[in-house]
């Protein structure tokens, strides 16, 4: 491949301690081809473990798209928390959670299947403790 000298990006450093920042101002506005900005009927904000097991309508979102990302947080104060697990019980597809703040947590996209999907998230406290809670999510209906 033959790139000629006036097509190659051009980058300004500047150094901060042992930080070093390259500020590219001219392609600032360039992203990765596979990466679109995600539509907000795409991402589900919800709260677990907030005492809405007794209130339906709470724990059931409807979207239109086969795929979605939760932004979710957990309201009980749970101590020592050591791990978060999210899963679709309906197709066994297990999510990759990312901490955003304190109690709260995104993950990737999941896949749902066609009519209800039941999303499980799984707290795993350090003194080996379990705790659980739902939400439905349904799609193509």
């Amino acid at each position: 491949m033959d790139v000629e000298s006036d097509q190659r990006p051009t980058f300004q450093r500047s150094d901060l301690g042992s930080v070093t920042i390259f500020d590219n101002q001219e392609f600032s506005n360039r992203r990765p081809a596979s990466i679109a900005p995600t539509a907000a009927s795409q991402i589900i904000s919800q709260n677990f473990f907030c005492n809405h097991s007794f209130d339906s309508k709470a724990a059931a979102k409807t979207v239109e798209t086969e795929m979605v990302m939760v932004d979710f947080k957990i309201c009980k104060d749970l101590k020592n928390i050591e791990a978060v697990q999210l899963i679709n019980q309906t197709n066994g597809f297990k999510a990759h959670i990312f901490k955003t703040d304190n109690f709260s947590y995104k993950t990737d996209f999941i896949q749902l299947n066609k009519g209800p999907n039941k999303i499980t998230v799984e707290v795993v406290l350090k003194d080996g403790q379990k705790k659980q809670d739902s939400l439905v999510i349904l799609t193509g209906s």
